[in-house]
């Protein structure tokens, strides 16, 4: 719908405005897309500009036409409908305005003739005319079409001030600017009440969710055989379960915060309370381990295993974790231990009956079979050269019988440990297994105390022994390197081959070996580790920290 109009328009404050009914959103939007279309239209209907067929030097000024040379009489708007294609056309009456002229400074005869009509009224009146005074007026007026300056794309701004614009057409973005604006105001707060309302829905199920996750946590963890705890980005725990209540028999207002950690053993209390800030700073998992006062007094080792958590955004929101009782399997273990312990004990012990009586029981005995033979063989005639023979080769083979019973007896049972100590020991064990083995052997023994307590000596020892018997039995290495050495109290052992490796997740053939060795070494408080790979050899590495024999008084 386009709007006209014959009045005069001077400024935007005076152009009218239409109501609208405020409609659905879907009518509001139709509304927009008609006049998004109406304004296409309009452009097209009424173009900026048409191209003029006069110079542009040229300024044709309409007067009056009235009649031809023919006599054909013609009025001015069907004259000026035909010439104003040709161009811009102006005039000098007003009343040409609105016929195809352009407009100018115009008189307007309207004017003229309310005067005149006043004047005629007041002679009619019985007033001289002699006495009426000379009315004087101004006629010319700045007038113009809109529709020419539009179709002869004239500027507005460049016109004469105070100039009138008649027949203005509006747009229909102009006609309903305000209207437009108001609609789109609708639209845009009715967005943002659904915005906000479908916002609270969402934080209301929201919150449901919460508080029924949280109701639905809270009745797992109240009944898991574990206790449970939460704390916050300060380090302040804020929540136990019901079975760490059970268990330290406390309420909960006593325990939040921090004051939980006086069930702690003094001895145990400064060491968590290290690291639990140490690793929240770092904000990684931990597992420690300390003795928690029971609602019986008694102190029972808990294992407390904590990890972080995290808010829906991700951003962090404290730690949790969980504590179990792990006192039986403490004992259990130190028991096992204790076993082990034991068994190696009592495996030494026999090892040492088992050498004393290949030593000085069955040693003795070959020794005496071979002096025996000594004896036959000069008791055998000179005739008897076969014989003799024969007793030089039992009381040979009897001699060497005697000699493996003697290297076992001392592999058995180290005696040279209590002669020699252990460096020398190692030494001597080295170039043993390298001359029976015929592998090269490199040994590395410095800066070991000679009175090194017995304990130790022996579980080094063993666990070389060990070590080289499975380079004997799987590596086929050609070079074999024992280092021994002690460096700030702790002495450190490595043995290693060039030889084929293993897979250490598959240490099915080496497996009791290792168990013995990784045992004995963790009895005397060591650490045990093997490296290695197929084809890239094999290390055995231990650490155990260095104790001197006590000397008696």
């Amino acid at each position: 719908m386009l709007g006209k109009g014959n009045c005069t328009i001077t400024s935007p404050s005076q152009r009218p405005r239409r109501g609208v009914e405020v409609c659905s959103r879907r009518s509001v939007l139709v509304l927009l897309l008609y006049l998004s279309l109406s304004s296409l239209l309009f452009a097209s209907v009424h173009p900026a500009s048409v191209h003029s067929n006069l110079d542009p030097d040229i300024v044709v000024l309409f007067l009056n036409f009235l009649q031809d040379v023919s006599g054909e009489q013609f009025t001015s708007s069907r004259i000026l409908r035909t010439v104003s294609s040709a161009g811009p056309i102006y005039g000098t009456f007003s009343a040409f305005v609105g016929s195809g002229i352009v407009g100018g400074s115009v008189a307007d005869l309207r004017d003229a003739g309310r005067i005149l009509g006043q004047d005629g009224l007041r002679i009619l009146n019985g007033e001289k005319v002699e006495n009426m005074p000379v009315t004087t007026a101004e006629f010319q007026h700045y007038v113009f079409d809109w529709h020419q300056l539009h179709r002869w794309a004239i500027s507005a701004v460049r016109l004469p001030a105070e100039s009138a614009v008649q027949y203005w057409q509006y747009s229909p973005s102009e006609l309903y600017r305000w209207i437009i604006w108001g609609l789109v105001a609708i639209l845009v707060v009715e967005n943002l009440l659904i915005i906000l309302l479908r916002s609270r829905e969402k934080r209301r199920h929201a919150e449901g969710a919460l508080h029924e996750s949280g109701q639905r946590f809270d009745l797992i963890a109240n009944n898991l055989p574990v206790m449970i705890w939460m704390s916050d980005t300060d380090r302040r725990f804020t929540y136990f379960n019901r079975s760490w209540l059970e268990f330290t028999g406390r309420p909960l207002e006593t325990q939040i915060g921090n004051a939980w950690t006086e069930a702690i053993h003094s001895e145990d209390r400064a060491m968590y309370l290290d690291s639990y800030a140490a690793i929240f700073d770092r904000r990684l998992p931990f597992n420690l381990q300390y003795r928690l006062r029971r609602h019986d007094g008694q102190y029972r080792w808990v294992s407390d295993r904590g990890v972080p958590r995290s808010n829906i955004d991700g951003s962090f929101a404290g730690y949790i974790g969980c504590c179990i009782d792990m006192t039986h399997e403490r004992e259990a273990r130190a028991g096992l231990a204790t076993l082990g312990g034991r068994l190696i004990q009592a495996q030494e012990e026999e090892r040492a009956r088992v050498a004393r009586e290949l030593h000085d029981d069955i040693s003795q005995k070959l020794a005496l079979l071979a002096n025996r033979f000594q004896e036959l063989k000069y008791a055998v005639p000179e005739s008897g050269r076969v014989e003799e023979e024969q007793f030089a080769e039992l009381s040979e083979l009897t001699n060497e019988i005697a000699a493996d019973i003697q290297r076992i007896s001392h592999q058995l049972h180290p005696s040279k440990l209590q002669y020699l100590g252990l460096p020398g020991s190692v030494r001597e064990l080295c170039r043993e297994f390298s001359r029976q083995h015929k592998i090269e052997t490199e040994c590395v023994v410095r800066d070991l105390p000679q009175d090194l307590n017995d304990s130790i000596s022996l579980s080094l020892f063993r666990t070389i022994q060990e070590a080289l018997r499975n380079v004997a039995k799987h590596s086929r290495a050609h070079h074999v390197k024992v280092e021994l050495t002690c460096v700030s109290g702790m002495a450190g052992l490595r043995v290693s081959d060039d030889g084929v490796g293993f897979d250490p997740g598959q240490t099915g053939r080496f497996g009791l070996g290792l168990v013995s060795m990784r045992e004995r070494l963790r009895l005397i408080g060591g650490q045990f580790s093997v490296l290695s790979g197929p084809s890239l050899g094999t290390k055995v590495e231990a650490t155990v920290p260095v104790k001197v024999r006590v000397r008696s008084a």
